[in-house]
């Protein structure tokens, strides 16, 4: 029988008795909808941000239900819906999407983190990597469960630590994309950017959906 996303997270969460309120699930938003795609797009991230490390309105929160429904107003969630929108249908337009419309998007991908309990504004790599670590059994089966056929790592340093976690290689490092099981790994900006680098990001993203078939 094949496993659940929420039955892996059941038994994830038990490594971590003392912190389980915290524990943040995510992955396929709305799994009927991503199933209907012709790509299966995972974006991996760093950590669930917060206020000062706090998060105390959405702590423990199912991050597949709040992507899904309530954060639709953040930088994050309509950077990320204008690039689904871009990498699904080959709209390359930047423009203003509205709750509706990013609602709407995010249900047609997959979103992890690497380390499932929140961080700060300013995410702290070392504490990130050690969750990783020591998580790594389990982040490759949540990834074998989502099943996707494009992976986009958002940051130079979440795409050598998914290489790290996904090899099973604390020291496996690169620069450039690469392949897991015939799956292509690209590195991408952080959905969180904002300014001078908002559009050079979606750029980026308009190229990779060129090479989408």
């Amino acid at each position: 029988m094949k496993t659940t996303s929420n039955q892996l997270f059941d038994r994830w969460i038990l490594t971590y008795q003392k912190h389980e309120y915290g524990f943040h699930r995510d992955g396929i938003i709305d799994e009927s909808q991503f199933d209907k795609e012709r790509h299966r797009i995972l974006f991996v991230m760093a950590e669930p941000n917060s206020r000062y490390g706090n998060y105390d309105h959405f702590i423990g929160m199912d991050l597949r239900e709040l992507f899904g429904k309530e954060l639709h107003s953040k930088m994050l969630t309509r950077n990320l819906a204008l690039w689904t929108r871009a990498l699904l249908d080959g709209v390359r337009k930047h423009t203003y999407l509205t709750a509706d419309e990013v609602r709407s998007e995010l249900r047609r991908i997959a979103v992890m983190n690497l380390k499932k309990f929140s961080g700060t504004s300013e995410a702290d790599y070392a504490a990130i990597g050690l969750h990783a670590w020591h998580d790594r059994a389990f982040i490759r089966e949540q990834v074998d469960i989502i099943s996707p056929s494009l992976i986009l790592t958002c940051g130079e340093k979440i795409h050598k630590l998914f290489g790290a976690v996904m090899h099973d290689d604390r020291f496996w490092s690169t620069e450039t994309n690469w392949k897991w099981k015939g799956v292509s790994v690209k590195n991408i900006q952080h959905p969180a950017t904002r300014g001078k680098h908002t559009l050079p990001a979606f750029h980026l993203i308009c190229e990779i959906a060129r090479e989408l078939k």
